[in-house]
């Protein structure tokens, strides 16, 4: 495992370390991809495998940005980049992060809001 700051990640190191945020199991990291475990709503047993890009997949990173009430403003407003805005659970904190695109800018923000401005992540991810 290696430390490194949330906002030097790659998008597969932020798929991971979003994973880690959402308890999912991982099956594996292979191609520099995310590979986890997914399982049937009603029965709970395993499906299949899929791969997590919530970086790049709004299905798996926009139900993310909607529960946690990030909010994400353009270019237009910001420069050359985009931001993402949290409000944490002390009214007096209030988080920005800057990525490429909304998503990355916006999963940047979750992990920091759950884990901290460094995380650990696996040496397979370099």
């Amino acid at each position: 495992m290696v430390k490194i700051r949330v906002k030097n990640l790659t998008a597969a190191q932020l798929n991971w370390a979003v994973a880690q945020c959402e308890k999912l199991e991982i099956e594996s990291i292979r191609g520099g991809a995310v590979w986890i475990y997914l399982k049937c709503s009603l029965t709970g047993e395993v499906e299949c495998v899929d791969t997590y890009h919530p970086t790049t997949n709004w299905a798996q990173g926009g139900s993310i940005i909607e529960r946690e009430g990030i909010t994400i403003e353009g270019p237009a407003f910001t420069g050359d980049t985009w931001q993402a805005h949290l409000w944490t659970d002390q009214v007096v904190d209030f988080i920005v992060c800057e990525g490429a695109t909304p998503l990355i800018a916006a999963m940047s923000i979750y992990v920091i809001s759950k884990l901290g401005t460094t995380v650990e992540v696996p040496d397979a991810l370099f």
